[in-house]
């Protein structure tokens, strides 16, 4: 069964298939939401659930506490509807509207996979693996720079 989602305050509104999550629904119905991770870790889909039931899915705690489920919010990346909804959600117009966010990573391993190409631009010789016949016939009137 599909249930039909309304977001507030556009009006928008769109379906949602059964086991399809909110985010992934308003974004093939063409509809940008804010997201960030698309896993339930990040808040960046967090919304408000007006009217209606959802599954909140797999997320992590510290995305989305128990208090915020009180309040009515779910993450749209991990929701899934139970119901018709009507959702309260910043609709993303264009680039500019998305915010900007300072998120925490840890570098795992580096690698060296290759000296530094020759043939390529210089804006992204540190990561070109091609050889020089590769780079000869992608770029035939680049001259091989000296060092």
């Amino acid at each position: 069964m599909t249930y039909q989602v309304t977001i507030q305050p556009s009006g928008h509104q769109f379906t949602v298939k059964p086991g399809e999550t909110l985010l992934a629904a308003a974004l093939n119905a063409g509809f940008s939401l804010p997201y960030g991770c698309r896993n339930g870790a990040c808040g960046a889909c967090k919304g408000k659930v007006l009217a209606g039931s959802v599954d909140y899915g797999v997320h992590q705690e510290g995305a989305l506490t128990h208090e915020d489920k009180l309040k009515g919010l779910a993450l749209f990346c991990c929701a899934k509807a139970e119901s018709d909804l009507t959702i309260e959600v910043k609709e993303v117009g264009a680039a500019k509207d998305i915010p900007i966010k300072t998120l925490p990573c840890r570098v795992e391993r580096m690698e060296k996979l290759a000296d530094a190409c020759n043939f390529c631009p210089a804006s992204t010789s540190i990561f070109c693996s091609r050889t020089a016949s590769d780079a000869a016939s992608r770029w035939p009137t680049r001259r091989r720079r000296t060092a």
